[in-house]
């Protein structure tokens, strides 16, 4: 859905340099497998505005070894608050999908 929403916007994927399938952004193997086709040499293809939440609350281990002890402890920490404030706005939305008051 998220593809079909960026799309819709005009949109199209510009990854001229694919990743080989079973590597990360450094050429090495990868041990779960192809990473995302819109993933290129440079990072991610996608505009920051239209990646879908898995996306953007996604940090790799290429990205976390490339911050230090401090900076790395608080990108884990804001993606970990991200997440809490994502399941908080889902909540609210499936309980106005059921009806319940309280959403605004």
């Amino acid at each position: 859905m998220d593809l079909l929403l960026a799309e819709a916007v005009g949109w199209q994927s510009q990854a001229a340099q694919p990743l080989p399938d079973g590597l990360d952004e450094e050429g090495n193997p990868t041990r779960v497998g192809a990473p995302c086709r819109h993933l290129a040499v440079g990072g991610c293809t996608m505009p920051a505005d239209l990646r879908p939440y898995g996306c953007t609350a996604y940090v790799c281990r290429p990205m976390l070894r490339s911050l230090d002890r401090v900076r790395g402890a608080r990108v884990r920490r804001l993606v970990r608050q991200m997440g809490e404030a994502h399941e908080a706005v889902l909540a609210r939305v499936r309980r106005q999908q059921r009806g319940e008051p309280g959403l605004f």
